[in-house]
Formats: structure tokens, C-alpha cells, sequence
């Protein structure tokens, strides 16, 4: 197993940094009725865009990941 995988944070609370995009994000998820379709991750590599996908992902409750 790869050390990003091991060590990669499973919810928002264990993610270090990006405090205005986690603020946002757990206002969105607070209410999974008006959730919106899609979400733009930008930033260079490194900066946590995957992590917050999959995060999004899993509180959603979609599969595959």
C-alpha cells in the first residue's frame, strides 16, 4: 500500500489546512437536498483536491472509490 493511500485523511476533520474550503464544504453537506451537481476542484498538485473528492464521495454515499 502506497503512503498516500495509508495515510490519506477518510473526513474533513482530519484534513490539515484549507480551512475556508472545508467550512464550505461541511455547510454543503449539512443539506444533501440542495447539494449542487457538480464541484470544481483547481489548484496545484499536492493541494489536497483528490482527498477532498473523495471525501465528498464517500459522505455522499457513492461507490467505487
Amino acid at each position: 500500500m502506497s503512503l498516500y493511500q495509508k495515510y490519506r485523511p477518510q473526513t474533513l476533520e482530519q484534513v490539515k489546512g484549507n480551512e475556508d474550503v472545508i467550512l464550505t464544504l461541511k455547510g454543503l453537506l449539512e443539506n444533501k437536498e440542495t447539494f449542487p451537481h457538480t464541484i470544481l476542484f483547481s489548484g496545484q498538485t499536492g493541494c489536497g483536491k483528490t482527498t477532498m473528492a473523495r471525501i465528498i464521495a464517500s459522505s455522499l454515499g457513492c461507490v467505487g472509490l
